[in-house]
């Protein structure tokens, strides 16, 4: 199963999630919810980080943080594989992972429930 540690209490996280949901019924997806406090208690990773970025555990339980993460899931739902597959294009994936970085930065600091 691949685990995808998402934001419940963001509205944007949690509309696409419930998108990803909505179109992966019989795939291998486990969404964990951050919003509830003790999803994380065994993870490598804190709360806060998890927040920050999305964090997704592959099959093998490798850990994958923002843009990396969005491709393990992309890659898992056949109707989004190819995007899966354009975004490890080298400049694609550069620039998606500067967008993404500003993107959750301003989220992280714009967002009440990310403040702890």
């Amino acid at each position: 199963m691949i685990s995808v540690f998402y934001d419940g209490d963001c509205s944007l996280c949690s509309k696409e999630i419930g998108f990803y949901r909505k179109i992966t019924k019989n795939h291998p997806f486990i969404w964990i919810d951050l919003s509830n406090n003790n999803v994380i208690e065994n993870e490598s990773f804190s709360k806060i980080d998890a927040l920050k970025l999305l964090h997704v555990k592959d099959h093998n339980n490798n850990l994958y943080i923002g843009v990396p993460a969005f491709i393990v899931i992309w890659k898992n739902i056949p109707i989004l594989k190819w995007l899966g597959f354009v975004a490890t294009k080298p400049i694609i994936y550069w620039t998606l992972c500067t967008l993404y970085k500003i993107f959750a930065k301003w989220r992280f600091n714009k967002v009440t429930t990310c403040k702890f």
